[in-house]
């Protein structure tokens, strides 16, 4: 099937989906640097915790390759970062996770996360790892039920970054159906304490910014000072007019959202998730590669200190990408690790490897049996457990208050989770 039937084709199923939720634009098949593909504009209505009304909006693009796939990436984007930067709008066969996943043949929902882009921004109190996780999950299903494109992806991929790679380990975690594979990039569970340090004054109220300032934002939305960015983002050699474009285009962050992310990688949630898992970083990734961070230097030694953060059906790879900084999608090598991602996606999603996500209870949470947690009121409903080498952790609701990350039964070690 040509690209331009196709896209006629999905304009007929398109104006059958406006009643479900989904509001659309499309846009004319475009060319990619090999090929093309074609593009719709869905705003995609979500609630931000169960039982409410859906009255916020996802903004997404969704890129479809030429030939049909069951198999769809899904972005998700870091702190001061949007869509632009899974599809960076220069050289984009240097800069375009998109382009690069579409012309392997896979389909890409880019996404602006709530609170971000051209996203619905509710008041800052209200974006928090939960709200951010439960938006994401209402996409999930409306992807996998056919509601966005009037076709079921039966396999979905997340890709996701920095900021968006510690909620990711929450939402997998506490949606075990959503995803068959999370892709992890500058998102690790060692980072320098120092280089935080050093990244904290750089950050201050949106409103300050020239580009935010008649934006209407409350106090809790923040983000970087003007030309600050390259200190934290890249590693030379960087291109220049990447530099200013990334300027041109930043967004912003809710404090609170980025201090409840960064507390995650400080307890072993992400040992809940029991689909494949590739973890990628940077060589020289600002926030991890330091003294008092960890060692960067080889995929090996990134395996070593992130392996005991993950299950061992997550059958966690990881790949190193040299010379670049904690943005790799914006490094002039970015082509590589791309590269590393479509084989990856063949090898293990596509193809299932023994002993990759075999946990029988990867399904939702309200069908996981119950258990009782020592030290906690008897009948607890726990959701998954596990023993990690500083003692035995609990997915599960301890005080029928939320869903906590319960440590031995004696504390949370994150709490009011949903």
């Amino acid at each position: 099937m040509s690209a331009r039937l196709f896209a006629r084709i999905a304009c007929i199923v398109v104006l059958g989906m406006a009643f479900l939720g989904v509001s659309f634009q499309t846009r004319a098949a475009q060319a990619t640097s090999k090929g093309e593909q074609l593009v719709l504009d869905p705003k995609i209505h979500v609630a931000l915790a169960p039982g409410e009304a859906k009255k916020y909006t996802i903004a997404s693009t969704l890129y479809l390759p030429t030939q049909r796939t069951d198999t769809v990436i899904v972005t998700y984007h870091g702190s001061t970062y949007g869509q632009y930067y899974w599809n960076f709008p220069y050289k984009p066969g240097t800069y375009s996770f998109v382009d690069a996943m579409t012309r392997a043949g896979y389909a890409v929902l880019n996404m602006d996360r709530i609170g971000d882009g051209a996203s619905s921004h509710p008041a800052s109190d209200l974006v928090t790892v939960q709200s951010d996780s439960y938006t994401l999950h209402q996409v999930v299903q409306d992807l996998r039920s056919g509601v966005i494109d009037g076709s079921v992806f039966s396999k979905v991929v997340l890709a996701a970054h920095s900021l968006g790679g510690y909620i990711s380990w929450y939402a997998a975690a506490m949606y075990p159906a959503d995803f068959n594979g999370v892709i992890e990039t500058g998102a690790v569970h060692h980072n320098s304490i120092s280089r935080d340090d050093t990244a904290i004054p750089l950050f201050y109220p949106a409103t300050a910014d020239p580009k935010f300032a008649s934006s209407g934002l409350d106090s809790g939305y923040y983000t970087s000072k003007p030309g600050i960015r390259s200190q934290m983002y890249y590693h030379q050699p960087f291109g220049p007019k990447v530099a200013a474009l990334d300027e041109q285009l930043k967004q912003t962050v809710v404090l609170n959202e980025l201090e409840q992310g960064i507390a995650l990688a400080t307890d072993h949630t992400s040992n809940m998730i029991h689909v494949p898992v590739l973890s990628v970083l940077g060589q020289f990734d600002f926030f991890a590669c330091a003294s008092d961070g960890m060692n960067c230097s080889s995929a090996a030694t990134i395996k070593q200190a992130e392996a005991p953060f993950y299950a061992p059906d997550a059958c966690l790879q990881t790949y190193d990408l040299a010379n670049a900084g904690h943005d790799i999608n914006l490094a002039p090598n970015a082509e590589q690790w791309y590269s590393t991602a479509t084989t990856w996606i063949e090898n293990f999603v596509e193809h299932h490897q023994s002993g990759c996500g075999i946990r029988s209870q990867s399904m939702p949470l309200t069908q996981i049996s119950t258990s009782t947690i020592p030290g906690t009121p008897a009948s607890n409903c726990c959701y998954d457990t596990a023993i990690v080498d500083d003692g035995k952790y609990y997915l599960a609701d301890n005080d029928r208050a939320g869903i906590d990350v319960i440590r031995d039964g004696k504390q949370s070690a994150y709490q009011g989770i949903i």
